[in-house]
């Protein structure tokens, strides 16, 4: 424990006492709660992941679990869906659990349907019994509760998992000491006349109810007489109770006019007659409320006076076995809701198996239950996930509204559904518990800790880093989004690699397709997939698909996203425009020609398939010095069409040093194709400091033609274009010689 929480809690028993003082009564000792084998949540993922929903629950995944069905199962099934295990025994068990009721018959299912349905709120009873503050009505249900277990025990789970947490002679020793001071037969029908308390332990109170009794059957006896005297039945005159008095005789109209004729024979009768009908008094009616009230009185003290010890001699023989029962009766109901929620949706059973080694989970077939349960007539596509087995993490790409972010929370809710031993939306799920889930999907600012959104999103960053292991998952969806891009790309490469060292499993929804350039994918075990969108020009709508793909997918697709949404035509042809010029690309019609031959123009890498312009140069492809006055040997002008092609510089260097072989043009079903062979060469691994006179030239040459870039920047070229690896320390050695 550590001061803090001590305070809080002495700051909460503070406001209980001030507000409430009667729940300070009888209050249990406070034990501390340490999650040794609970899932840990960061950073609001309950919340994130749709798990919960304060504004409200039920557009929530606790919202489909409602097939609770006694008020502390409800309870139950909150606590269990919000706080999973990460214990893989625990897990199974659980699971087990569930997977036993599911082939339940019909019939048993039913039987404990029904007897759930009569069952009160225990826990709120057994609290009330311990404070002493429970009225007559309430031992009624609690008796009920008390019924319906028992029916369970004996006539529903015999050849089930469940087993009660008591044995029947706990059961019998504390249901012994209950009827002692409670009646059941009595608390069916108490009221201010009969009290529940057994009169056998408690004979004053027998004494005092025989008395109310007594006074009572005169009342109806004075009612008979009346009648008899006024010649008309026993159920014309009813004894009915009054506003300021216990009891009083009313009558009809006509009942009444009988009455009065020989009210002469009724000591001090006196009739009040009303809109319809009236009151009838007399001076033994008036001594009889009186004896009543002072009856009443009476009976009402003893059960002040005997009452609390009723409820303390209870409470003292229920301080074990009410947990017991009230934690047990919540799991069975927690267990059938899960049952029947899972049946009814068509959720799975998933495998657990051992995480010493890492956290892992692969899921066949997922699906989101809250996409899935809306009432869209849309066939639901589903994704196979697998983290953790060969790989570590996903970067996912994908269209605006593709489908990302929902495939990254179906994946952290299989994770939490199933953890918390319940079965999941997917056809299989196999599972290596983790044990802690973060998440970064909600980019909000704090207004209260002055943060904006971006530094938000640092702090819960520095918390993943610190605590990412092999037992972590993080799901990212569009990080850092609140920079620059430069820093975003920086800040989510050194994520990925930091992850990976950790051996943390990841997927991470992104629209920085430049990532794959900085992420050694291989190494870290990163899987790149994209979500796949069609855009249909005729019809100028997105199709989507959202089948998932290997690769990152098209990097151009938010003005596509734009057009389809009907933005105006204009509109989308400067933006295409200003697309062309901030990314060094080319429309077809506007692409320059070759001084060469004008019929070739500059759009792409014929090899590649590089768009940026300023990097495409036009090759002969048999070099102009085999020309002679401009005609090749075969009789072609060296600047012919067939011998002119677009090339981007990489392509340029790899066809001089033999890496790239360019064949002839040839016709096709789809046109006409170039014949491009890739060499594959055997290449030793050069070790550093040793290179060949040509690499010295071609090092020398790049250090004085890029004097403006960073040695970093031209030790990455070097090794791009050239394949030459060098360090940064010996490329300042080089630099300074000249």
């Amino acid at each position: 424990r550590t001061n803090q929480e001590e305070f809080a809690l002495m700051y909460l028993l503070q406001f209980v006492e001030e507000h409430y003082p009667s729940m300070i009564k009888s209050f249990q000792r406070n034990e501390p709660w340490i999650p040794h084998t609970r899932l840990i949540c960061g950073n609001h993922a309950l919340t994130q992941l749709q798990m919960t929903n304060h504004a409200n629950p039920m557009e929530s995944v606790i919202g489909l679990f409602d097939k609770g069905i006694t008020p502390m199962g409800k309870r139950a099934i909150k606590e269990r869906l919000l706080s999973p295990y990460s214990d893989a025994n625990e897990i199974r068990a659980r699971l087990a659990e569930v997977q036993d009721y599911m082939v339940w018959p019909a019939e048993k299912r039913n039987k404990l349907t029904q007897q759930l349905r009569f069952m009160f709120d225990l826990p709120r009873l057994h609290r009330k019994v311990l404070c002493g503050l429970i009225i007559p009505a309430e031992f009624a249900g609690l008796f009920q509760t008390y019924s319906a277990m028992q029916h369970i025990i004996q006539h529903v789970i015999p050849d089930t998992v469940f087993v009660a947490p008591f044995t029947d002679n706990e059961w019998s020793t504390y249901k012994t000491i209950v009827d002692a001071h409670i009646s059941e037969d009595k608390a069916q029908c108490a009221n201010g006349d009969l009290s529940v308390l057994n009169v056998e332990t408690y004979p004053e109170i027998g004494k005092k109810e025989a008395e109310i009794q007594l006074i009572l059957e005169k009342f109806q006896h004075l009612r008979r007489e009346i009648a008899k005297r006024a010649n008309v039945n026993d159920d014309a005159i009813r004894l009915e109770e009054r506003e300021k008095e216990p009891y009083g005789l009313k009558a009809s109209t006509i009942t009444l006019q009988q009455v009065r004729k020989n009210s002469k024979e009724v000591d001090g009768m006196k009739i009040t007659e009303l809109k319809s009908g009236g009151w009838i008094d007399c001076t033994i009616l008036q001594q009889c409320n009186t004896a009543l009230q002072k009856a009443r009185e009476s009976l009402e003290h003893l059960i002040r006076t005997h009452l609390p010890d009723a409820c303390a001699a209870i409470s003292d023989a229920g301080q074990t076995i009410w947990t017991q029962m009230e934690q047990w009766i919540s799991h069975v109901d927690t267990t059938q809701c899960i049952g029947r929620t899972s049946k009814e949706r068509g959720f799975h059973c998933p495998v657990i198996e051992s995480a010493e080694e890492g956290s892992a989970v692969d899921i066949q077939q997922i699906r989101h239950p809250l996409v899935e349960a809306s009432a869209s007539r849309v066939s639901y596509v589903k994704h196979n996930i697998r983290l953790g087995f060969n790989n570590r993490g996903y970067l996912v790409y994908g269209v605006n509204a593709s489908g990302k972010s929902t495939m990254m929370k179906a994946t952290g809710l299989c994770v939490l559904l199933a953890q918390a031993g319940c079965f999941v939306p997917a056809q299989s799920m196999v599972l290596r518990p983790f044990q802690a889930i973060y998440t970064r999907i909600l980019n909000q600012d704090n207004l209260f800790a002055g943060l904006s959104s971006f530094a938000v999103e640092m702090s819960e960053l520095r918390d993943i880093l610190c605590h990412a292991n092999k037992h972590t998952l993080v799901l990212g969806d569009e990080l850092c989004n609140g920079t620059e891009s430069v820093s975003a790309q920086a800040l989510v490469t050194s994520g990925i690699q930091w992850l990976s060292s950790k051996n943390a499993k990841f997927i991470f929804a992104t629209h920085l397709h430049e990532l794959t350039r900085y992420v050694d994918v291989k190494k870290e075990g990163v899987e790149v997939w994209h979500l796949h969108v069609e855009y249909d020009p005729i019809t100028k709508k997105l199709i989507y698909d959202r089948s998932l793909r290997p690769g990152a997918g098209s990097t151009m697709y938010g003005l596509e996203v734009a057009r389809a949404m009907d933005l105006p035509f204009e509109f989308i042809e400067q933006a295409l425009k200003n697309r062309h010029r901030i990314t060094g690309t080319v429309a077809q019609e506007d692409a320059i020609g070759s001084s060469w031959n004008s019929q070739i123009v500059r759009k792409e890498c014929e090899i590649c398939c590089s768009p940026i312009t300023k990097e495409l140069e036009v090759h002969h492809i048999q070099h102009r010095a085999t020309a002679t006055n401009q005609i090749l040997e075969d009789g072609t002008h060296m600047n012919d069409k067939r011998n002119l092609m677009v090339i981007c510089q990489v392509c340029h260097d790899k066809i001089h040093n033999g890496s790239i072989e360019v064949g002839p043009m040839k016709q096709t079903s789809d046109g006409p194709e170039r014949t491009i062979v890739h060499q594959k060469e055997e290449k030793e691994k050069k070790k550093k400091g040793k290179w060949s006179d040509e690499e010295m030239q071609t090092i020398t040459d790049t250090l004085k033609k890029y004097t403006s870039l960073s040695l970093k920047a031209i030790k990455g070229l070097l090794n791009a274009k050239y394949e030459i690896e060098i360090s940064e320390s010996m490329l300042s050695r080089y630099k300074s010689t000249f």
